[in-house]
């Protein structure tokens, strides 16, 4: 399989993960994933510069729908909301509180490195 037709059918793969994520998730599970993903891939300590009025965009729910799950993760301690930014305080906590879509998309990877160095 050439590099594209790999990369094509890994993309594939991600985007048919994170269409079945949203059917079977909850906005709270997803919107925790997420915030995951981007305090993994900015490391600020001062945290993630993002509204909820994005992340609604992103997740496609309403704002308030967001608002509440952030709240509720906010009240379990894993983040702290200021304005057009949250701060995570316990990744543990996020991480409990997220699906976990993120493990069977790396763990697909894995596996296709795997396969790659066989053949």
């Amino acid at each position: 399989m050439t590099g594209f037709h790999a990369y094509a059918a890994s993309r594939a793969r991600a985007l048919g993960v994170e269409a079945a994520c949203n059917a079977r998730h909850t906005a709270l599970q997803r919107l925790a994933k997420w915030i995951a993903r981007l305090h993994a891939a900015d490391g600020e300590e001062r945290g993630i510069s993002i509204t909820q009025g994005e992340l609604a965009d992103m997740l496609g729910v309403q704002r308030t729908s967001v608002n509440a799950a952030c709240r509720h993760l906010q009240d379990r301690g894993a983040l702290r909301i200021r304005r057009a930014r949250l701060i995570v305080l316990d990744q543990g906590e996020l991480s409990q509180a997220a699906c976990d879509c993120d493990v069977a998309l790396a763990d697909g990877a894995a596996e296709r490195r795997l396969r790659n160095r066989l053949n």
